[in-house]
């Protein structure tokens, strides 16, 4: 069981299940991995906006360089932990 620096679990009928890609699938899980992660990066950042009482709402360009800033601290962290 895996559980860093990143693992994806799927629900099913007999309980959760780990995705371990083969090789020739490796290179997909990744990518996949790193979609998931800026969605994420994503939400966290739009609740957090939601929730910080801000009076003025940030202009786009200002909200996709919070979530791209999330992005790379996550990937940084992953990267931290796979060394």
């Amino acid at each position: 069981m895996g559980y860093e620096p990143m693992t994806l679990w799927l629900s099913s009928l007999c309980g959760w299940l780990e995705v371990k890609p083969c090789a020739e699938y490796r290179e997909m899980y990744e990518t996949m991995i790193n979609v998931i992660g800026v969605y994420f990066c994503a939400v966290v950042n739009t609740e957090e906006r939601a929730n910080d009482g801000m009076l003025a709402p940030l202009s786009v360009t200002e909200d996709v360089q919070a979530i791209l800033h999330r992005v790379s601290i996550h990937l940084l962290r992953r990267r931290e932990n796979t060394n």
